[in-house]
């Protein structure tokens, strides 16, 4: 292929290509289709959207020796703009927050006698023992 020009007009992509006619001795045989260019644009960064015009470049036939192919380019979307984050702060506060809510305090058991019953003393395990190894 001997030219090979890339231009941006108006949002699209102009892609022209011209290449000698295939002589054996001289030039190899050469076809460049919409998928070729297409991969070629991708490859030098461009963003494709559509063909709107697709054509072929084919060196042994010698109406096809010259080709162009119009592509849209793919709209950019904006980004949104972030909010800031909120600062969140790791210290403690200084003074304390003051509470809405009255404490209700509950002096019912201060007022409340239990009778204390008399501890009975508990047998011995040692007699129980005892009299069981006499019998």
């Amino acid at each position: 292929m001997d030219i090979l020009n890339i231009s941006i007009e108006d949002g699209k992509i102009v892609v022209k290509a011209k290449s000698n006619k295939f002589d054996p001795k001289t030039t190899p045989r050469i076809k460049i289709t919409t998928k070729d260019v297409r991969k070629h644009l991708e490859g030098e960064g461009f963003l494709i959207e559509e063909c709107m015009r697709g054509a072929e470049l084919n060196n042994s036939d010698g109406s096809k020796l010259s080709a162009t192919w119009i592509f849209s380019k793919k709209a950019i979307p904006k980004p949104k703009p972030k909010k800031p984050a909120a600062k969140k702060t790791s210290r403690r506060r200084a003074t304390k927050k003051a509470t809405t809510e009255k404490k209700v305090v509950d002096n019912s058991s201060k007022d409340v006698i239990l009778p204390i019953e008399e501890e009975k003393p508990a047998p011995k395990k040692a007699e129980k023992q005892s009299e069981e190894k006499d019998n």
